[in-house]
């Protein structure tokens, strides 16, 4: 049970066998699934289409853990968030880590962390499944709020034909407002 639970996490896209890693480094030079990736972008406070996505990494042994770096390489389609035009990111997500073996169980909560504990990520078993920092990596490059460049002046819907604008009820007094000082 205890060997299908440390399988279960080393699946993924992108796994490396540690024990293949004393022949050498490991080369990922290859497309990232997109169907995967949409799912992994779900979460975002915003719609995301990714359109193509890379992984260019190397891991490697170094002293007593596995060392990644590499980039993720993205583009997706989302809306302005001020004005609602399709927009397109580009995204360049640099991938830098070092992994160790999990401590023995034994060692758990009453052990004192080091800061350089806390820089580390931890894996288990013979197999590590670097997706989770393929995704991290790209989330961290989204930015918080996405907004057109110099096009978007700040406009709701600016895009949209008149016919098709609709507006909130709640906002119809505001609007009134400004179709009176366009005039």
């Amino acid at each position: 049970m205890d060997n299908e639970r440390k399988t279960s996490r080393a699946n993924g896209h992108f796994v490396v066998d540690v024990e293949g890693l004393n022949r050498g480094p490991e080369t990922f030079a290859c497309e990232i699934p997109l169907p995967w990736l949409a799912t992994e972008l779900e979460a975002c406070d915003y719609p995301i289409e990714p359109v193509r996505a890379r992984l260019d990494a190397v891991v490697s042994l170094a002293d007593s853990g596995v060392l990644v770096r590499g980039e993720a390489t993205a583009r997706v389609k989302t809306e302005c968030g001020t004005c609602l035009a399709d927009l397109d990111l580009d995204l360049t997500a640099p991938i830098s880590a070092f992994l160790m073996p999990r401590p023995a169980e034994t060692e758990g909560l009453d052990a004192e962390l080091t800061p350089e504990d806390l820089e580390r990520e931890w894996y288990e078993g013979d197999r590590i499944a670097l997706d989770g920092l393929v995704r991290d990596a790209i989330v961290l490059e989204l930015p918080m709020t996405p907004r057109c460049e110099g096009a978007c002046r700040g406009e709701a819907a600016a895009h949209l034909a008149p016919e098709t604008e609709k507006i909130d009820p709640r906002l119809a007094p505001l609007a009134r407002i400004r179709l009176a000082k366009e005039k």
